[in-house]
Order: structure tokens, then C-alpha cells, then sequence
């Protein structure tokens, strides 16, 4: 549904307004949730709260950004929140939100709360206290993600995580799973699945840490290896840090790319590949102050990558991934 009367690739949102009525958790959900739709990135000028919140956790002097001014911008839109009902993103992605009580009454199968733009304390202590007491539908799934380890303690600590699995949620683990490669190198289960999954010609879409499982090992932060899947070549191990928005110009067909497209998405990880053949990757990617590089692997059964594409700006990927899932199902 068109909110914006302009299109969000790939340029910087800035908001303004009344901008004091956001808490620290509202501006990291408003500030992730256009990504997906595929904005380069988003700006929110720092409230004097922000700035102390800041203050405490800042590891070194930092100086506040403004915009100037005198800047001059490509487009303006106003909307007034106070008239936009509570909204609920349907399957497909952001672009597919609508508002609540248009979406009320339907029979779901899967629920999402966590991950990026849902995953402050805030955003999970009110889902908890809205589940307070209550059951998940019997045939439904609600995966809560928390963002952090100190928001899965807080959570725990105040009694909300007993809600969440009392109510029939599976509460998942945030974080990174490089910092956890002895324990996932024991879940000999999941990993049988992979390998299983793999081996039978299954559909698979692994980004950052899903590449970290299906490759062969992961080299913790004290340079033990610790198997994984085995089911792409590299391992992983610690190096530089890799961060921003990239543009991927995709240089062969795969699960989910063909050749000749540019997409967008962004990469967060300090752990690299060794020994991840080049003619296996599915793009070149380019972005703002980093070399250009060719990353990733892709065939027909396997897309693998560092990169979080975001999936509102190309919504052929969940297409041909439903698809190659459908496919591979009625086989």
C-alpha cells in the first residue's frame, strides 16, 4: 500500500516532526523497517534522550550529526501518525502492511515478532503482556526473536520470557552465531537435517549466519574449529569488519537471482570465508567506501550469501523461492 507518494530505492530517508514522542525502540523499528523496502538508509536526528543513552554506552567521544540547515531534499511527504491505525505486515513483506482491524479475524498459520525492526525489550515486554494469560491458536507458529542477550535477560529476569513460552511461542536466540560455534557445532540434529535436506536437492536460502552453517567449519574467537554442515566448501573464521549498504549486480542465474539484475541488501559480519570457489558466487558487490568484490555462492538449489537482501524492494525472491519449495515438495 503506497504511504509515500515517492519510491524509496535506494535513497535516504531523513524524518522530521515532532520526533521527541519516539523512544529509542520506535526510532530503531521506523529506522529498519524502510531498509526492507529498499531505502539506502534512514536518518533520524538524535533527541537530547538519545543523546544520553548514548553518553552511557559510548566506548569513545563522539560528536552528534545534523542535517544542515540549509539542506535541500529531492522529495517531502507528510503524514499525520495520529490517524494511522496499528498495522500488521501480511505475507510478502512491509509493502504489504495493512492496518489491523482490516486483517482481524483471519485464520494465520505463522507469526513473527524479533529480528531487526521488532526486537527492542519494548517491543517484546508488550507482546508478552498482551499474551499474558492467553494461548497460541492450536496450527499456529509465533517465533519471538529477541535483539540481544541483555534484552532476553531482561525479559527473563521480569518474568516476561515464562509468559511468552506459557502462551505456546517459541522464543529463538538473537546475537551471532560465530560467538556460539562450539554449541551449534553440537546440534548434531539440525545440522543431520541440513545435510539431509541438501543431499536430497532442497530448496535452501542462507544468509550471514545460515552461511556459517553450511559451510564446513567455524572458527571461534579463540581459533577453535568447530564443524559445521559441511555442505558448501569455505570455513569461517574472524577478520575485518564488513558493514554498510551494497548494491549486487548479479552475474549468474541461481535459486533466487538472475543473471543481469541489481539488488539491493546489506551486510553486517566481522567473521570471512577461506576457500569459497569465486565461480560459484551469485553477484559483485559494490557499495560506499569498500573495494568491489565478488561473494557468495549460488546454484540451483542453494542461494548462500553475507548479504541481507531486502526482500520489499525485489519481491521476486520469496516468489522463486516458494516456488523452487513447491516444486521440490510435489517432486
Amino acid at each position: 500500500r503506497q504511504v509515500l507518494p515517492f519510491d524509496l530505492d535506494y535513497r535516504i530517508l531523513e524524518f522530521a516532526g515532532d520526533l521527541d514522542q519516539f523512544s529509542l525502540a520506535a526510532r530503531v523499528a521506523l529506522c529498519s523497517a524502510p531498509t526492507e523496502l529498499g531505502a539506502y538508509g534512514v536518518f533520524f536526528p538524535p533527541s537530547e534522550s538519545v543523546l544520553a543513552h548514548a553518553r552511557d554506552v559510548a566506548q569513545r567521544p563522539f560528536a552528534a550529526m545534523f542535517s544542515d540547515a540549509d539542506a535541500r531534499y529531492e522529495a517531502a511527504a507528510e503524514i499525520d501518525i495520529a490517524a494511522l491505525q496499528p498495522q500488521v505486515s501480511t505475507p510478502g513483506g512491509l509493502q504489504n502492511a495493512v492496518p489491523v482491524s482490516e486483517v482481524a479475524g483471519t485464520r494465520i498459520d505463522h507469526a513473527f515478532i524479533g529480528s531487526c525492526a521488532s526486537s527492542m525489550y519494548e517491543d517484546i515486554a508488550l507482546a508478552a503482556r498482551y499474551l499474558a494469560g492467553r494461548r497460541i491458536a492450536d496450527g499456529v507458529r509465533l517465533f519471538v526473536v529477541p535483539g540481544s542477550d541483555e534484552t532476553s535477560q531482561r525479559l527473563a529476569s521480569e518474568g516476561l520470557m515464562q509468559v511468552l513460552l506459557e502462551s505456546g511461542a517459541v522464543v529463538l536466540p538473537g546475537g551471532y552465531p560465530e560467538l556460539h560455534a562450539k554449541e551449534l557445532s553440537q546440534c548434531r540434529q539440525s545440522l543431520g537435517s541440513l545435510v539431509r535436506h541438501g543431499a536430497a536437492g532442497g530448496a535452501m536460502y542462507a544468509e550471514c549466519g545460515g552461511l556459517l552453517l553450511l559451510g564446513q567449519e567455524l572458527v571461534d574467537a579463540d581459533g577453535q574449529r568447530h564443524a559445521m554442515a559441511g555442505l558448501l566448501p569455505h570455513r569461517a573464521c574472524r577478520g575485518a569488519l564488513s558493514l554498510g549498504y551494497r548494491t549486487a549486480q548479479v552475474k549468474r542465474d541461481g535459486l533466487v537471482v538472475r543473471q543481469g539484475e541489481v539488488l539491493h541488501g546489506h551486510e553486517f559480519h566481522r567473521w570471512q570465508l577461506d576457500d569459497s570457489p569465486m565461480e560459484a558466487a551469485p553477484w559483485q558487490l559494490e557499495g560506499w567506501g569498500v573495494r568491489s568484490r565478488v561473494e557468495g555462492w549460488t546454484d540451483a538449489a542453494v542461494h548462500a550469501s553475507w548479504l541481507h537482501l531486502h526482500w520489499g524492494g525485489c519481491p521476486s525472491i520469496p516468489q522463486r523461492l516458494t516456488h523452487a519449495a513447491g516444486k521440490w515438495l510435489s517432486a
